[in-house]
C-alpha cells in the first residue's frame, strides 16, 4: 500500500492537478543535502520539486518546517540504513559494519555527499535558531542509538565492566562524523576506510575489548 499523500497542484478541466508529497519531500531533502540549509533558496525548492511558490507554503508552511519534514525524511530513509548496523550481535563487527554503511551509503553516486546534518551544522547556522535546535536533536538520536548498542556490549562483556560508555558512544559519533567529511573533502573514501579501521582497532585495544 502507498502511504505517500497526494496533494492538490493547481486546477485543469479534468480537476484539480496531483503531487505527490513524499516526492517532493525527497527532491526537497536532496535539495538541502547537497547545498545546506542556507544555501538552499525557496527558488532552488521550486526547481528541485517542480512545485510552485505557492504549492510549497500550502503544503510545508514555511522553509524551516518543510527543512524539519526533510530532516526527519533524511533520519528515516537513509540514516536508517546505517543504524541498521548496530543489531549486529558481536560489537567489533557492529561497530564496523556501522562506519562502511556511512561511508557507502553517503559517498552513493545517487545520493549527495556527506551527511545532511553535518553539511547544515558547518553552514555557521544561528546557535539560537529553530534549525540549530533540529540539527542538535538529530545528533543526539544518533549518539543515543551508538550509546544503547555500548551498553549492550558491556552488558555482553564484549568490553570491560568500567568502560565508560557514554564517553566511548560520543568519541564513536564524532569519528563517524569525521569520516564522512574526510571523504567529502578528499573526493574519495579510501582514507575514510583506513581511518575507521584503525580508530576500531584502537578504541577497543584501548578499552580492552575482546
Amino acid at each position: 500500500m502507498d502511504n505517500s499523500r497526494q496533494i492538490g497542484h493547481g486546477n485543469s478541466m479534468s480537476g484539480r492537478k496531483q503531487f505527490d508529497e513524499t516526492t517532493a519531500l525527497d527532491a526537497a531533502t536532496r535539495q538541502f543535502w547537497q547545498y545546506g540549509f542556507a544555501n538552499t533558496s525557496i527558488s532552488n525548492l521550486e526547481s528541485a520539486t517542480g512545485l510552485n511558490k505557492s504549492s510549497l507554503y500550502n503544503c510545508f508552511k514555511n522553509k524551516d518546517q518543510l527543512f524539519q519534514l526533510c530532516l526527519d525524511h533524511f533520519e528515516q530513509h537513509y540514516v536508517s540504513r546505517v543504524l541498521r548496523a548496530l543489531v549486529e550481535p558481536d560489537f567489533r563487527t557492529a561497530l564496523e559494519q556501522l562506519f562502511a554503511l556511512a561511508i557507502d551509503t553517503f559517498n552513493d553516486p545517487e545520493f549527495p555527499t556527506g551527511c545532511l546534518a553535518t553539511r547544515t551544522a558547518l553552514d555557521n547556522i544561528d546557535p539560537n535558531s529553530p534549525v540549530f535546535t533540529l540539527i542538535q536533536a538529530q545528533a543526539t538520536r544518533m549518539e543515543s542509538a551508538i550509546y544503547t548498542r555500548c551498553k549492550q556490549a558491556l552488558t555482553d562483556t564484549q568490553i570491560p565492566e568500567n568502560t565508560d560508555c557514554k564517553a566511548m558512544a560520543a568519541t564513536i559519533h564524532a569519528m563517524l562524523r569525521g569520516v564522512l567529511v574526510i571523504s567529502c573533502a578528499n573526493g574519495s573514501t579510501e582514507a575514510a576506510h583506513v581511518a575507521y579501521r584503525f580508530f576500531i582497532q584502537s578504541i577497543l585495544a584501548q578499552n580492552g575489548a575482546r
